[in-house]
């Protein structure tokens, strides 16, 4: 039995350095949002009758599936795959059909056919990616931004840390 739990430990500590070094060398470091933050996406997306949304970067998930949850059909765009499992994991126990899990680089996605892109990303991030959703997606189209703000729009409203752009 200690045999078992000593590999157990050791299992978990090898994904921890794992999705640390990850995080560190092929992406952005792991900082979940808050329930407020996620609260105020699904209002808004609900309010706006989205019906198709990205989230770039999506972390362990918690967004991409609370969206989920609402009926709009959501594609989580996550690099690390520790993280990608979580939600995969998440999305069988939820049974959420809405939920598609893509283990793609966002910078390289096409984002004509989405009403709607959430993310959570550093200021240099943002601006990497700032012309490609201001000017692929549709108009009427809404980006929601937590704390951070892209460099060259500036939000139609805020709410709390939420910025929410119009295209």
């Amino acid at each position: 039995m200690e045999y078992v739990l000593v590999l157990l430990i050791l299992f978990l500590f090898f994904i921890g350095v794992i999705n640390f070094y990850w995080s560190l060398f092929f992406s952005a470091p792991y900082v979940p949002s808050n329930k407020q933050f996620i609260n105020d996406c699904v209002e808004v997306l609900k309010k706006e009758k989205i019906k198709t949304c990205a989230d770039l970067g999506a972390g362990d998930g918690r967004v991409a599936i609370a969206i989920a949850k609402t009926g709009i059909k959501t594609d989580a765009y996550e690099l690390n795959p520790y993280l990608s499992l979580i939600i995969r994991v998440q999305k069988i126990i939820f049974g959420l059909k809405d939920l598609k899990v893509l283990n793609n680089n966002f910078e390289k996605a096409d984002f004509r056919h989405y009403q709607a892109v959430v993310v959570y990303l550093m200021p240099n991030v943002l601006g990497r990616i700032e012309e490609k959703l201001f000017t692929q997606m549709p108009k009427g189209s809404v980006v929601l931004s937590n704390s951070f703000k892209f460099k060259n729009h500036k939000p139609e409203k805020v709410y709390n840390k939420l910025n929410v752009y119009r295209l």
